[in-house]
């Protein structure tokens, strides 16, 4: 038995979103190159968009290294997203929602057919809906769309029932385990404070405003709303501000409710924090502009290149690599 670590994110045009996955998976990778019994090969790849570097290039170049059980971390800021679900759904794990099919073909896991696919008894999660056709498609594919704590658990097993022994054999199957996206993970609130720490002045006399992508989809919305107000709500806590409140791109809530902050308490100044994993198109496009000329303050850092998130993956894999039997 070999483990393996495939991240996943969503991938993008731009070259510097790509660059900042990269560098955090590269650190989080050299962890593991003496891990006890032959070192983790950590392979980053990515939903669309990085031709060569797709999930089935991430799959097929652990095959290739000999490893028999795949730990799958989705590097999504939301388990609402839609993409995850996608992601989870072509690993043979169930629909967040029954009335949803997933977009993607199923992955190839080894053997003679693309039929190997993972079982799992956990509760999958997922997004990344569109605002419209058009304004989706953009959007999505510049920023790589989001997404996390809603889990989709440890799954190994296939629906054949049968199990792989290894990864290089044609005949052979990797196992999958998939975890879970970011959510509402404490570390990831200490890394959005240093982000607004420099916007900040009078904490007592200012709230936040989180701003992330969202869904309008049933089932995933809720699972946004859940991750960003806990989110909100240790912000909120750690550094000591008036109040914070959340807004999502999708449905378009942002400008709404900063002007109902700002109607209700004018004396008090609003930080607008994004919930993105890079720079990109919605950072520094798409937020300002929905915000127009509405008074707040905002710096568009996202969550790379913060060394918080390579420490996130590493929490992630070390729980799993410690329950591993070789």
């Amino acid at each position: 038995m070999k483990p393996g670590i495939l991240v996943i994110s969503h991938g993008s045009r731009e070259a510097e979103w790509v660059r900042l996955v990269d560098e955090a998976v590269a650190d989080v990778a050299a962890a593991y190159v003496n891990w006890p019994i032959g070192g983790v090969p950590v392979v980053s790849s990515f939903l669309e968009i990085v031709d060569g570097r797709l999930i089935q290039d991430g799959i097929d170049q652990l095959a290739a290294e000999g490893v028999t059980d795949v730990y799958v971390l989705p590097l999504f800021v939301s388990s609402g997203s839609t993409h995850v679900d996608d992601i989870a759904q072509a690993f043979g794990l169930p629909p967040v929602s029954a009335s949803r099919k997933g977009e993607l073909e199923p992955f190839r896991l080894g053997g003679s057919s693309a039929d190997g696919r993972a079982d799992s008894s956990a509760e999958s999660s997922t997004d990344s809906s569109a605002e419209s056709t058009t304004e989706s498609s953009a959007e999505s594919s510049a920023d790589g769309g989001t997404d996390n704590s809603a889990g989709y658990g440890d799954c190994s097993g296939f629906r054949d029932g049968s199990e792989a022994s290894g990864g290089s054999d044609e005949n052979q199957r990797l196992r999958i385990h998939f975890g879970q996206p970011i959510d509402d993970d404490p570390e990831i609130a200490e890394l959005l404070l240093s982000n607004i720490r420099e916007l900040s002045q009078a904490p007592d006399r200012e709230r936040l405003l989180l701003v992330a992508h969202g869904s309008v989809e049933a089932g995933f919305h809720g699972r946004w709303r859940s991750g960003m107000t806990g989110l909100a709500r240790r912000l909120r806590e750690l550094g000591g501000y008036a109040g914070a409140e959340i807004a999502m791109l999708l449905p378009n809530q942002a400008a709404c409710k900063l002007r109902v902050m700002l109607r209700k308490q004018p004396e008090q100044a609003v930080i607008v924090v994004p919930l993105f994993l890079s720079t990109g198109y919605f950072t520094r496009t798409v937020i300002p502009a929905r915000f127009g000329e509405l008074a707040y303050r905002y710096n568009g850092r996202s969550m790379l290149p913060h060394p918080c998130i390579a420490r996130w993956m590493n929490r992630q894999i070390d729980a799993w690599l410690d329950g591993f039997i070789v």
